[in-house]
């Protein structure tokens, strides 16, 4: 992982006194309109757990943190079948003075089960789903509430990502941008129909708020506002990642799995097609199989790109799936105060 630009004294000043100012404009709106009740899955994510918490949590009404693996993550769980890494220890220490931060510890049986969980406890007026490594600036989350207090009316926000990669100098580049849906307006009774992407049903209307009146990533990122998400920073982080959805697509999902539109008028005989090929003897060759995804991607794409990006990125794209991230760019922007300061404190003699 490259090195961050070293910061002088001076600006390492002027970050710390630009930092405190923005959270004294985020913690001094007495009368906020709207409660914003923030859910976090979250496990094995220590890696900017702090940073992601800092970012929201003078702006929260609430945080609500479901921990502990599902069933494609228990392999990777520690000894008290939660995390394994220090994320125990970042939430136990992390300053919670206004007591915003209910956790909620378990193993889950996929990543639905989370979602409608956290979604279940929520008391806001709109629910903000947010990674363990996405980080916000403060002055997107006002202007983002700024836009619902201006038309109260949008039921879904999505955004895009600035999606960082080995480094905090270099981004991935999607074609067509990647969007991401993270916030709903929600009330009584409204849950996930699925995780993979966030989509939030309403019972009383009996609509998907995803589909009644939207405020696209497109037109956030207009206005300079996006995610700031450092998922392909560490090898950790991305050992775990590979890890994960090679399970989730063998176990989980029939990736790979030969003829199975032989079987769909069948139900019982592609049940049985199913259960046959989700024997681990076969997974070598189901990998071979599943063209939607590289399996190979710590040795061919990870392990190599700092060597020779520009043949890496033609053979293999840059992202593990088969979606729209293909290459890299020069990061040219300026990161969330958290990240700032983190990397201001690393440059530190």
């Amino acid at each position: 992982m490259n090195d961050p630009a070293k910061m002088d004294a001076s600006h390492l000043e002027s970050v710390k006194n630009d930092f405190i100012l923005s959270q004294s404009r985020l913690s001094g709106k007495s009368s906020r309109k709207y409660r914003f009740s923030f859910g976090m899955i979250l496990f094995n994510g220590d890696a900017f757990l702090k940073e992601a918490l800092e970012s929201i949590y003078d702006f929260a009404y609430e945080i609500i943190i479901i921990e502990g693996p599902d069933m494609n993550a228990v392999c990777m769980a520690g000894s008290d079948g939660g995390s394994a890494d220090n994320t125990m220890r970042i939430l136990e220490n992390f300053p919670d003075p206004l007591e915003k931060i209910r956790i909620i510890r378990g193993s889950w049986k996929d990543k639905d089960e989370q979602s409608n969980r956290a979604i279940s406890e929520a008391s806001g007026d709109y629910y903000w789903q947010i990674d363990d490594d996405e980080v916000y600036k403060e002055q997107d989350l006002l202007a983002v509430e700024e836009l619902l207090e201006d038309d109260p009316d949008i039921t879904a926000v999505s955004f895009e990502w600035m999606n960082f990669f080995r480094n905090f100098n270099t981004v991935m580049i999607a074609n067509p941008p990647y969007e991401v849906w993270r916030l709903f307006k929600i009330g009584p009774g409204c849950r996930f129909k699925t995780h993979r992407p966030p989509t939030v049903f309403d019972p009383l209307s009996g609509q998907v708020l995803n589909l009644v009146k939207p405020l696209r990533g497109s037109a956030l990122a207009e206005r300079g506002i996006y995610i700031y998400h450092y998922s392909y920073i560490t090898d950790k982080q991305v050992k775990e990642k590979i890890a994960y959805h090679t399970n989730y697509r063998l176990r989980e999902c029939n990736a790979g799995i030969p003829f199975l539109s032989l079987f769909s008028k069948y139900p019982n005989w592609e049940n049985s097609w199913k259960h046959l090929w989700r024997h681990r003897i076969f997974y070598s060759l189901r990998k071979k199989f599943d063209s939607e995804f590289n399996y190979s991607y710590l040795h061919n794409v990870w392990a190599k790109w700092e060597m020779d990006p520009e043949s890496v990125e033609t053979r293999f794209g840059i992202s593990p799936g088969a979606g729209p991230y293909r290459g890299t760019t020069r990061f040219s922007g300026s990161h969330p105060r958290s990240i700032e300061m983190r990397l201001s404190k690393s440059s530190e003699p």
